[in-house]
């Protein structure tokens, strides 16, 4: 309690004196404290002075809008962060000046009263930090301040500080408009999940990680506009982007967090439902789909919640939601994206007609892999198998080019066996449904298969005409079945005779399998 005994000494004698100032300045006062000697300060007769300056309030009671005839009000070098909105109408309309500085005001108090600090009425402290979250915050950034301290803690105020000060140009995001370093930042934050999940935390880190070097002192501005650069280009208008962005990020400087598994899981089916079911799904309940969607596969009891459409039986790895409204999220999702999920990670028969037992889709582990695997070959995790994979698609688009089959993909064999992007889908769900020892062997089988269909097919499409074959240069045919690597060979010498170009033009000696 402050000095109650003394404030209400110097109130009487303001009363006795007639005076039209009353000086409360540094008595310890607290809200309550005001509050009981208002009465008695609105008692003196047209008092226009009030200061109550260096003390503890932490809030002004309202009845302070009561005395009638004040002019000056100085509550500078108080705790007070907010104003009552009666309170701030009130005296906007009655207080020519206002003293508000050396207070903690919040972004929202400082926002309501920008015109009046303006006009000189009220006073505020204003610095570069503070003006840069106030115009942040009237561009509907208004975490910013609250999540860099949930991030730095006791550093937050020099991270806002490094924040404001920072001006190495403007940068380009996604949709290729420009952006300050401050919207970059202010964008970033608000994308990134701030729940107490552990998969949250870990895109915190991300983020504390990527702002430590945008902010740091000890980088050139050339390195901190890089790293800007690369953050504005992460962000989309949704957090799905930015989540995979801080993923990558966080995984570059912790490859081996195992822990990180399940949730890059959750990720690459959340992107491939926004990639495949975008059509279906409704344009104001998107993000409560898709997160009813992921929940069905990944939330720990989806099975048994009643809300839910899909249930999935089958082991795997199981996250916490990132939705607080789990059973609404579930209601949304419509009987089209039923089929469609579950189509995308259960069994079918033969059919293709979904495997249910009871109640409950069976889980396909195999179709569930070649939706994760990619997504994590792209964040630079890349097992056996997918180097595999990599390696099917270089070998085979050689052999295709070698075949020369491009020039006839308008036939129906010819597009289907240099359609590299389903084999690899199909070869993907045989590596893995197979064990780690019979891996290689598998591939090689489906390696060896599909280059047999493209060389009889290279055979095929690519037979010379009778009349060519009249005309061909022995020479020039035995030259080029000898020669194989078209890129390695040296080009034989043409003669001026044309039979000599036509001999050029046959096709490649069969492999002959032994």
């Amino acid at each position: 309690m402050g000095n109650v005994s003394e404030a209400q000494s110097r109130i009487e004698q303001a009363k006795e004196s007639g005076s039209k100032e009353l000086n409360l300045q540094g008595l310890g006062l607290k809200q309550e404290d005001l509050k009981q000697l208002l009465p008695a300060i609105n008692k003196i007769e047209g008092l226009r002075t009030l200061n109550l300056s260096q003390n503890k309030l932490t809030e002004l009671p309202s009845e302070i809008k009561e005395l009638p005839k004040l002019t000056r009000l100085d509550l500078s070098a108080n705790q007070l962060t907010k104003l009552p909105i009666t309170t701030t109408f009130k005296l906007k309309r009655t207080v020519d000046s206002l003293d508000l500085s050396k207070n903690p005001l919040s972004l929202d108090t400082m926002n309501s009263l920008q015109s009046a600090r303006e006009s000189g009425q009220v006073q505020m402290d204003m610095d570069k930090k503070d003006t840069m979250l106030l115009e942040l915050y009237r561009e509907g950034h208004t975490t910013v301040k609250e999540r860099l301290e949930t991030l730095y803690g006791d550093e937050a105020e020099s991270k806002m500080n490094a924040l404001a000060s920072l001006d190495p140009g403007s940068f380009i995001n996604e949709e290729g408009g420009e952006m300050t370093a401050q919207k970059v930042v202010a964008d970033l934050l608000e994308k990134v999940p701030f729940d107490p999940t552990k998969s949250a935390q870990t895109y915190q880190q991300a983020a504390k990680d990527l702002l430590d070097n945008a902010l740091s002192p000890n980088l050139r501005d050339e390195e901190k506009k890089e790293t800007l650069q690369i953050m504005a280009i992460s962000l989309g208008n949704c957090p799905t982007p930015v989540k995979k962005f801080l993923l990558q990020s966080h995984i570059g400087k912790h490859p081996d967090d195992k822990e990180l598994l399940p949730l890059i899981a959750s990720l690459a089916i959340e992107e491939n439902i926004v990639k495949k079911l975008s059509g279906q799904l409704a344009k104001d309940e998107r993000i409560e789909q898709v997160q009813g969607l992921v929940n069905s596969l990944f939330l720990e009891g989806a099975e048994t919640n009643d809300h839910n459409k899909i249930p999935i039986a089958g082991e795997r790895d199981r996250l916490p939601s990132t939705t607080q409204y789990v059973d609404y999220a579930f209601k949304k999702v419509t009987e089209p994206l039923v089929t469609a999920f579950a189509e995308m990670c259960c069994k079918t028969d033969d059919q293709g007609q979904l495997i249910k037992e009871g109640n409950n889709y069976q889980l396909d582990q195999s179709k569930v892999n070649a939706i994760v695997e990619p997504y994590k070959a792209g964040l630079g995790i890349v097992n056996e198998r997918e180097k595999l994979l990599t390696r099917y698609d270089s070998e085979i688009q050689e052999h295709i080019l070698d075949n020369d089959l491009i020039e006839h993909y308008e036939h129906e064999e010819v597009s289907a066996a240099i359609d590299t992007r389903s084999q690899k889908d199909e070869l993907r769900r045989q590596l893995s449904n197979t064990s780690d020892s019979e891996v290689q062997a598998v591939f090689d089988d489906y390696l060896t298969q599909q280059k047999e269909t493209l060389t009889r097919l290279g055979d095929k499409y690519n037979e010379p005409t009778s009349s060519e074959t009249q005309h061909t240069n022995p020479l020039a045919a035995m030259t080029v079945a000898l020669n194989s690597d078209k890129k390695s060979k040296e080009a034989p010498k043409r003669s001026e005779s044309p039979t000599s170009v036509i001999s050029l033009q046959q096709p490649k000696a069969k492999s002959v399998k032994i």
